[in-house]
């Protein structure tokens, strides 16, 4: 006999995007770490954010889910895809295979509920098809890409003006700016000081030649 699942309380919008935008980029073996309960939270979490019910496909393709884990990577890298193309301001497509959508009126005026739900559909293009719902207000203008050139990370930005994942990335491309601009009065400085050293050991009338570059 089947055993029965939990049926999990839905993700409410804000929680969906930011735990969509967790994912990115991520490979199975990150995620479910090493711990035994993690592929089981992963999984759970699918079904919430899903609103999967029992004998769905996509709700069948999580138990095989179950014992074979790496099938799950290329719904994580389909995922991964579509924040890039929000991320990059880029159109993103999608072809999936049949199914049917349900839209639930009584959900219209629930604050941060889903109206919009994916049945007899396989897991990726339900995974896909939800993703979209979910990114597709305004506030999903929030999804960037780090704006430091050696990070290039997704992230959901807590603040609008917000264009690095971290103050890390920041204060990097600003000590990077910062070196740049000020290279010539840098270069300034040194000069001055060579001058000065030289003079004192070969006397003040001795003209200093500039070091051709190299």
């Amino acid at each position: 006999m089947p055993r029965t699942l939990p049926q999990p309380e839905p993700m409410d919008w804000n929680e969906s995007v930011k735990w969509i935008v967790g994912l990115a980029g991520k490979k199975v073996g990150q995620l479910i770490g090493s711990r035994p309960g993690d592929l089981a939270n992963l999984l759970f979490d699918f079904r919430r954010w899903l609103r999967l019910e029992p004998g769905e496909p996509a709700e069948k393709e999580l138990r095989k889910i179950e014992q074979n884990p790496k099938e799950l990577q290329p719904v994580l890298d389909e995922i991964t895809k579509l924040l890039s193309h929000i991320a990059d301001q880029k159109k993103y497509e999608y072809r999936y295979e049949g199914g049917s959508l349900t839209l639930d009126a009584a959900l219209l005026s629930s604050e941060g509920s889903r109206a919009l739900s994916y049945r007899d559909s396989r897991l990726l293009d339900a995974v896909v098809q939800v993703s979209a719902d979910d990114l597709s207000t305004e506030s999903a203008s929030r999804i960037r890409r780090c704006a430091e050139s050696s990070c290039r990370k997704i992230f959901y930005a807590d603040r609008n003006s917000k264009s690095y994942c971290t103050s890390r990335c920041a204060n990097k491309t600003a000590s990077r700016k910062y070196r740049s601009l000020n290279h010539a009065k840098r270069a300034e400085r040194e000069r001055h000081r060579y001058e000065t050293k030289m003079k004192q050991r070969t006397g003040p009338h001795v003209k200093i030649r500039k070091r051709p570059d190299i």
